[in-house]
Parts: structure tokens; C-alpha cells; sequence
């Protein structure tokens, strides 16, 4: 049953590396960033075109000519552009590569029966076979039923700790009035002085 975990743990942990990848791909092969890039390089180049058109001197004669825009195209716009569009496309390439393996990541953790769907995660993974390792449990059933347990003992405790903050803040806020009040009775009882 050891092993069963450990290889489940294995590909989830690999399906959550890749979904990682995934995401990071997919943000690269926007379409945005390919365009963003490109205009930004151009208009900086742009602007500082007009120095060279009015500060030219006989070894920048050829930056002040009239040919001058298209020469700063070229490099500004287009040639950043390319490169975007090339590396837009290869990670588009990456992401369905990614994208891929993570499907075929979780059809094989799916295959495992033996393991109930709801605890084929990294995080619940790892306690069961921790629970395992430990000596805690003998068997899975064990090592659900006692995640179960500590899931809910978590969650009690995370409700707790949610009330004492809301009973932090409440006294705060009581605090805060009472003193407020009193800074009122006191300018009261300065005024009848």
C-alpha cells in the first residue's frame, strides 16, 4: 500500500509542477505581452529619435536625415515584434506540451482505484503516507478516517481563531468609543469650568 502512496504522491506532485508550467506558458503566449513589448521599445526609441534629428553633428549626419523614421522602425517596432511573436508561439508550444502531460498525469493518478478521488492531492497525499511512515495507521482506511479527523480539527480551530478575532476587533472598536466618550466628558467638564 506504501508504494501505491508513494506513486500517487509522485504524480501528483508532478501533475502540480506542471500545472504550474501550465499557467506560466499560457501567460507567456498572450497576446498582450506580444504586442506590449514591441510598442514599448518602439516608443522609447521614438522619443529619443528627435535628440538625434536636432543635436546632429557631422559624424550623426546620417541619424538626422529624412530616411531616419524608417531606419528606427525597423529596429524599434519590427524586429521586437518578431521576436515576440516567435517566442509567443513557442510557448504556446510548451503550454500544450504541458497541458498534455498534466492530462496524462491525472489519467494515471485517476486509474488508481485503490485510493478514493477526493484524497488524490499533494496535501492529503502526503499526510496519509506520512501516517503511514509513522506508524500511526496500518491501513488506508485508518489513514482517512484520521485525516478526516484532523480536517475537521482544523477547521474547528480555524472557526475559533476566526471568533477571537472578531472578538479582538469588536473590543477594539468598544475601546476606541469608551475613549471617545470620555475625551467628550472631559471637554464637557473643562467647559463648565
Amino acid at each position: 500500500m506504501i508504494l501505491v502512496l508513494e506513486k500517487a504522491l509522485y504524480l501528483s506532485t508532478e501533475a502540480d509542477e506542471l500545472y504550474e508550467s501550465f499557467i506560466k506558458y499560457k501567460k507567456r503566449s498572450g497576446v498582450l505581452k506580444t504586442i506590449l513589448w514591441p510598442v514599448a521599445i518602439f516608443c522609447s526609441l521614438w522619443l529619443i529619435a528627435p535628440a538625434f534629428i536636432l543635436y546632429g553633428n557631422e559624424p550623426l549626419a546620417f541619424l538626422g536625415n529624412a530616411y531616419f523614421n524608417y531606419y528606427i522602425f525597423i529596429p524599434a517596432f519590427i524586429l521586437p515584434l518578431f521576436f515576440s511573436i516567435k517566442r509567443a508561439k513557442h510557448s504556446k508550444k510548451l503550454m500544450i506540451n504541458a497541458e498534455n502531460r498534466l492530462l496524462d498525469k491525472e489519467e494515471k493518478l485517476g486509474e488508481m482505484t485503490a485510493i478514493p478521488n477526493t484524497f488524490k492531492n499533494t496535501y492529503d497525499l502526503e499526510k496519509i503516507l506520512g501516517y503511514f511512515e509513522d506508524g500511526r495507521t496500518d491501513t488506508l482506511k485508518e489513514s482517512i478516517n484520521l485525516l478526516m479527523k484532523e480536517k475537521q480539527e482544523d477547521q474547528r480551530h480555524q472557526e475559533k481563531m476566526g471568533k477571537i478575532d472578531d472578538m479582538k476587533e469588536e473590543q477594539r472598536r468598544s475601546s476606541a468609543n469608551i475613549k471617545n466618550k470620555l475625551d467628550d466628558i472631559e471637554i464637557s467638564v473643562r467647559n463648565l469650568d
